[in-house]
């Protein structure tokens, strides 16, 4: 939620841009604006045509994301229509999902599956899906020229609540059951000698059953 410090296991969030064009980036956690708490991480960027920035948290071992079926975050842009990429790495390999935050005024919120990220165009199987959650070295925030258009990125973008996403069936939280203690029971009633018996009600039993993650 960027209200603390460097991620455990991180080099913190890193700008990066392509050195052979003037682009420009920078990247690092604000007051000025925030979903929920007080910060969230702003993103400055300025990329040249068919260049490329990233604002990229990288980690010092590989991640495992497994029990997850992907990541949630909530961008707020400052102006209408802000293409984005946001990158998945692993070891040698590199993948991609291309949005877009529609700007208005208002936080909008993403959640991603594994399977929309796909293998960038440079890399052998290309558009495959993301299928390595264990095995997670890093994640960014990307700028580029979008396909079919000759738009170049210039803007400021605000991630929060940035978290991983819905437990995964494989993973899910057991179920946890919880029981009520059983209600006193009632003295014994007399009989009427021309009526039968009034039945005694026993103790209630509820479970409880708790499922779910919370999305941040």
């Amino acid at each position: 939620d960027f209200e603390g410090d460097t991620p455990l296991g991180s080099y913190g969030w890193e700008a990066f841009k392509d050195d052979a064009s003037a682009s420009q980036i920078t990247c690092a956690t604000t007051d000025e604006i925030a979903n929920i708490g007080t910060q969230s991480l702003k993103i400055d960027y300025n990329v040249e045509l068919y260049s490329w920035s990233t604002c990229a948290l990288s980690f010092n071992d590989p991640q495992n994301w497994s029990g997850h079926e992907g990541i949630s975050f909530y961008a707020y842009a400052a102006q209408e229509e802000t293409p984005f990429n946001v990158d998945l790495f692993v070891e040698g390999e590199s993948y991609v999902y291309q949005g877009w935050v529609e700007g208005g005024g208002n936080w909008q919120v993403f959640t991603l599956f594994w399977d929309e990220f796909k293998r960038v165009d440079w890399e052998e199987n290309a558009g495959a899906p993301f299928a390595k959650p264990e095995q997670v070295s890093g994640l960014a925030f990307g700028f580029n020229t979008p396909e079919n258009t000759e738009i170049a990125p210039v803007g400021t973008i605000y991630i929060d609540d940035l978290a991983l996403g819905q437990a995964s069936a494989e993973s899910a939280v057991p179920e946890v059951v919880i029981e009520t203690e059983p209600d006193e029971v009632p003295a014994p009633v007399v009989e009427k000698p021309s009526g039968s018996p009034i039945p005694c009600i026993g103790g209630l039993v509820l479970p409880i059953g708790l499922a779910g993650l919370a999305v941040g």
